[in-house]
């Protein structure tokens, strides 16, 4: 009866993480696809696939924009007069999708195929939402199970649910297009480590069924490369947990073979977006991020061109501790840094307790939080790097690899706290940010449905405060 309880329990969190998570995307006209723009942009590569090409189909591509010595220059363009699709990439006179071609290929395709119709994009966002927000629960489930069995189930849900609200809240707000690439990785990275997790410490898998969840990881983190690749960096993680896997397996024989099967979806995987990026560029390594029609000349943000020390601190900060004061007016917040906006990631500080760093240590995993932590901080470095400017969605790169860094930190200190007034204060940050998150999805912004419909922005606040 108890463990049945329990999973109603975490059932019904489940449902109602994925309900506030995925309505709202429906809402906005500029994200539903009423207001398509140039949001349709996996559709249309959809549609041009089953034509038999590899560049969107635009009837109105402006010649001059060939004719220009650096089409690439945003103040150019503008004093020219060009016209242009805005955000994609061209390149020898045809347009072109920079965005990573893996999610055509998961559901815009087959959709098409099967129902003769277009998948609307933010649709597409809200599937991988769920997928990741199922494995983001599956994921602490197991860890807890593993690792921390005096965390008690309902932190373990409060966290879950929380945790799954930080890695898609932008998402809710703008879900089509740009945090359609970052969701679908964002699903593709968390199930890979869900998958990687088991292979190493579930004992009491039989090694057909390991082998089969290792080649899955491993393409799952393959894919994430064709999604978003500053997201799949975060595969770094998953090679540091094989190489726990192969230090276990002490036969020759068996870590040849292990070592075969993740790697050979990972290669064929990189054969077939290498042949994308060559077939459309004449570069295997070129995905369309170079050939931008964007707000800046994305050629000057190369890996070195664009290292500047000022850039990264001012992009870290900005990431991670810019503020913004309590506005007047209803939702009252706004976007800020994640250690202001997301007070549950206070928790992370457990891993500085003498106590917790024994627990890692013991554990073996001093390695995977030292790499699990120097992530969180390079990826937002690549961003700052790669961007002309950091911008708030940045923050989901990086806030799914934040909620288990926070989890295990939480856990381990479950596991050595004598008094209950850790959990409190757990609980405590925990509500704290489940409020901001819900504040934030209302603030109007970036084209989301309350900037559409201010009318639902003055009757959520007269449900709220009702007395007045």
């Amino acid at each position: 009866m108890w463990l049945k309880r329990n999973d109603a329990k975490r059932f019904i969190c489940m449902i109602i993480t994925i309900v506030i998570s995925v309505y709202p995307m429906s809402l906005s006209p500029v994200w539903n696809g009423t207001i398509p723009g140039h949001r349709d942009q996996y559709e249309r590569m959809a549609q041009s696939i089953l034509n038999g090409h590899l560049y969107l189909e635009y009837e109105d591509v402006d010649p001059r924009l060939s004719e220009m010595e650096n089409p690439y220059d945003p103040q150019a363009r503008k004093e020219l007069g060009i016209y242009y699709h805005w955000d994609h990439a061209f390149y020898n006179g045809k347009y072109y999708m920079y965005f990573g071609i893996v999610p055509v290929f998961l559901l815009f395709l087959p959709y098409q195929l099967l129902t003769g119709n277009a998948l609307t994009t933010y649709k597409a966002t809200q599937i991988f939402t769920v997928g990741t927000i199922l494995a983001i629960f599956a994921l602490f489930d197991f860890l807890r199970k593993k690792f921390f069995p005096k965390m008690p189930f309902d932190l373990y849900l409060i966290l879950s649910m929380v945790l799954s609200f930080v890695s898609v809240w932008y998402a809710i707000a703008a879900p089509a297009l740009y945090c359609t690439a970052i969701m679908s990785a964002v699903c593709m990275e968390i199930i890979s480590l869900n998958l990687m997790v088991r292979v190493v410490w579930d004992s009491e898998q039989k090694n057909g069924r390991k082998m089969a969840e290792l080649s899955g990881s491993f393409l799952c983190a393959a894919l994430a490369f064709g999604c978003r690749p500053t997201i799949a960096l975060s595969g770094i993680l998953q090679i540091m947990l094989f190489y726990l896997y192969l230090h276990e397996l002490k036969s020759k024989k068996k870590s040849i073979k292990a070592c075969l099967t993740a790697g050979i979806p990972c290669l064929l995987t990189a054969i077939l977006l290498m042949w994308y990026n060559y077939a459309r560029f004449g570069s295997i390594w070129e995905f369309g991020q170079h050939y931008q029609l964007t707000v800046a000349d994305q050629r000057l943000y190369s890996l070195f061109a664009g290292f500047r020390l000022d850039k990264i601190i001012n992009g870290l900060v900005y990431q991670f501790a810019s503020w913004s004061p309590i506005q007047g007016k209803f939702p009252y917040v706004s976007y800020e840094g994640i250690l202001f906006a997301f007070p549950v990631f206070w928790c992370i500080a457990a891993f500085l307790q003498d106590s917790v760093k024994k627990e890692i240590k013991e554990n073996h995993l001093t390695a995977i939080i030292n790499t699990l932590i120097a992530l969180i901080i390079g990826i937002t470095v690549f961003d700052s790097v790669y961007t002309p400017y950091m911008v708030t969605r940045y923050q989901l790169d990086v806030n799914f690899l934040l909620g288990i860094a926070c989890f295990v930190a939480v856990g381990f200190r479950c596991e050595t706290a004598k008094n209950r007034g850790w959990n409190r204060f757990v609980w405590i940050t925990a509500v704290m940010t489940l409020l901001i998150l819900l504040l934030l999805i209302l603030v109007p912004y970036d084209g989301n449905f309350t900037e559409q419909n201010p009318q639902i922005l003055t009757q959520v606040e007269k449900m709220i405060f009702w007395w007045r």
